[in-house]
């Protein structure tokens, strides 16, 4: 599976799980469409909400440990004042003692979910992401004769 495939399977696993725990989840670029926003990247790849809060969302699904270089698009901006995150979920693999160590000094909360943690998520994403066979209309009136 490639990397790109990995990462938007970990991102539909998320929304999944999210969705569960009762947020309101929208990818990065619908939600930033809805509210005129740039659809640059900006280190987010889901925004959650809940009681009126939004929550920026981080997925890697890597072979390595993410470190704190790697989340610095992300973490700025979650502290954009502009855009008003109350926080932050990073789902990873696996993270660094660094990026430990730095979400702990962060005026906002980021939460740390194990990717390992979304293993049922990750299975009924697959077949969400998976193209949906065509039926021929001809085809299908020829068979059933």
């Amino acid at each position: 599976m490639q990397n790109v495939e990995k990462g938007r399977l970990l991102e539909v696993a998320t929304k999944l799980y999210l969705q569960e725990q009762g947020f309101k989840t929208y990818f990065w670029s619908e939600w930033a469409s809805q509210k005129g926003l740039p659809l640059q990247d900006t280190g987010i790849d889901l925004v959650a909400e809940m009681n009126g809060n939004l929550y920026v969302v981080q997925c890697k699904n890597w072979d390595r440990a993410v470190s704190w270089r790697d989340v610095g698009t992300f973490v700025g901006s979650l502290l954009r004042k502009d855009l008003n995150f109350k926080g932050g979920f990073l789902v990873a693999t696996s993270i660094s003692k660094e990026v430990e160590r730095e979400i702990e000094r962060l005026s906002k909360t980021i939460i740390t979910v194990s990717a390992d943690e979304l293993n049922e998520y990750l299975d009924q994403s697959i077949y969400r992401l998976l193209p949906m066979p065509s039926i021929s209309s001809k085809r299908f009136s020829q068979s059933t004769r």
